[in-house]
């Protein structure tokens, strides 16, 4: 089975769903990063004494909203990268290869 000829605007769409892509690493990483500082490393720091209770409290809840805002942007990627995979379905019009 042969593809279908790509020009640019071909290309482009392309690109747009490769660029998408890229935040893919970003989103993941800062997710689990700050999830792993929010649940594993804030309340031992609390229970070793090395950072105060109300404190541990209040950068708790900052660094989970970090993570939580992380994973909102692993959705969004998810969801503009289904959106626009229908470009290879215009060059390969057969997905039974």
């Amino acid at each position: 089975m042969d593809p279908n000829f790509i020009g640019t605007e071909e290309w482009s769409r392309i690109f747009d769903l490769v660029h998408v892509l890229w935040l893919l690493p970003i989103g993941m990483i800062g997710f689990a990063f700050f999830l792993l500082v929010g649940q594993a490393v804030l309340p031992s720091l609390v229970a070793t004494g090395d950072l105060s209770p109300d404190r541990g409290r209040m950068l708790r809840r900052a660094v989970l909203t970090v993570s939580m805002t992380s994973l909102l942007l692993l959705v969004w990627i998810a969801i503009t990268f289904v959106d626009r995979m229908d470009i290879i379905e215009e060059i390969y019009p057969s997905w039974w290869i």
